[in-house]
């Protein structure tokens, strides 16, 4: 039996025909759907009846309720004194290259169905700022070519193979152009920081989006990776006779570890000393030398604050094999933003709870959803030289 994905945007009815003796073939059966007002060859997905996701032509409704929650939109209340930002770990655009996942179906693995699906959900969620991760830097003019039209402009990933690894994937930031001035940018290994002025209140807002060391083992890559940025951040704001204590600053992105770690309790603590242990590196000393910087960091989804129980998971990649059970949701994204000149008004959450159930259960890339972590971010009021500095957390709308 074949049942044939339908496009999530512009369903229609639409004819498939497969005989139940070719079943074997069904994975690699082709359907026609609406791909921008013109219709496009991809690869057909056989699921199982007890499940079914189109029924003569329509998405079911349960899985179109959970795609479109994914682009719920965070903007700005009062634009000329609050500012939006969205962190996003895409998941590569050469993913349908790549062994890993095997469980993802080739039609959800497919860049056409991706791409569609990212720009519909950057579209929807309409953030002033994007911190992006895992853009691929040989494709970004293809991929990113509706930006201008969207009304946005970008620091785009730097290729530092120069051009050997087509498949290689970094870091970008998308901003409104309407809304903010690029005045300096700088590239590093896994981060990319930038400085924008913003036109409203002609304050400078520094801006890093981090895709930090992925293996578990290297946690003092990841701290010194994140060290250099703020060390990036610290000579310009001395170039240009910015107070580092008064600043607005955000750090955003993938830290590929866990709120215990080197990196989160770096920026929560205003530093790291030589005695800091991780708890999965009991025996490993993570810098030589104390390190401290001047910025006070707060941590938007910090667990131990309003309006959150727990932290939320950002995270949930399905199996690698067929008999390994699904894991629940972690969080490997992090926002961390300087208190004392911004103040977060509304957070966006990870995922509603209908949407950790079924990542929960299946994982994600999925049929609902186009990468292996969420969107997460806030509006931040801009509270530089303002009096009333205090954050009643109790009060911040989850969007």
């Amino acid at each position: 039996w074949l049942k044939f994905a339908v496009h999530p945007f512009r369903p229609l009815p639409l004819m498939a025909v497969a005989a139940p003796q070719h079943a074997e073939m069904a994975a690699h059966a082709l359907v026609v759907v609406p791909s921008s007002g013109q219709f496009v060859l991809t690869a057909a997905e056989t699921v199982g009846l007890d499940r079914p996701e189109v029924s003569e032509g329509v998405l079911d409704p349960h899985i179109a309720a959970l795609l479109e929650s994914m682009q719920r939109p965070l903007r700005p209340q009062c634009p000329s004194r609050e500012v939006s930002l969205v962190s996003f770990n895409m998941l590569l655009r050469a993913f349908d290259q790549k062994h890993y996942y095997p469980k993802v179906s080739p039609l959800f693995r497919s860049w056409p169905w991706r791409k569609e699906q990212l720009v519909a959900c950057l579209r929807g969620v309409d953030a002033d700022l994007f911190c992006m991760q895992e853009v691929q830097c040989c494709s970004f003019d293809e991929d990113f070519d509706w930006l201008a039209s969207a009304g946005y402009s970008h620091v785009a990933p730097k290729d530092d193979s120069k051009g050997k690894r087509l498949d290689i994937a970094k870091c970008a930031i998308l901003y409104k152009s309407d809304r903010m001035e690029k005045l300096w940018v700088e590239h590093r290994s896994r981060v990319v920081v930038t400085a924008f002025r913003l036109v409203s209140s002609d304050q400078v807002l520094y801006v890093a989006s981090c895709h930090l060391e992925g293996h578990p083992s290297e946690a003092a890559t990841r701290f010194t990776q994140i060290r250099h940025a703020l060390d990036s951040i610290r000579k310009h704001q001395s170039k240009a006779s910015i107070d580092p204590s008064g600043s607005c600053v955000i750090i955003a992105g993938d830290l590929n570890e866990g709120e215990d770690g080197a990196v989160c309790h770096s920026l929560r603590s205003g530093g790291l000393s030589p005695d800091f242990r991780a708890q999965t590196l009991p025996d490993v000393q993570l810098t030589k030398a104390n390190y401290s910087h001047e910025h006070d960091f707060s941590d938007l989804y910090d667990p131990r604050e309003a309006p959150f129980a727990r932290r939320p998971g950002t995270f949930c990649a399905p199996p690698q094999q067929a008999e390994d059970v699904q894991s629940a949701p972690e969080a490997l994204d992090f926002v961390f933003y300087t208190g004392r000149s911004l103040r977060p008004v509304a957070i966006r959450q990870p995922m509603t709870e209908e949407q950790e159930v079924a990542a929960s259960r299946d994982g994600i890339p999925s049929r609902w959803h186009f990468s292996d972590h969420v969107p997460i971010g806030g509006v931040f009021e801009l509270i530089l030289g303002s009096t009333d500095v205090a954050c009643d957390r109790s009060s911040i709308a989850l969007v």
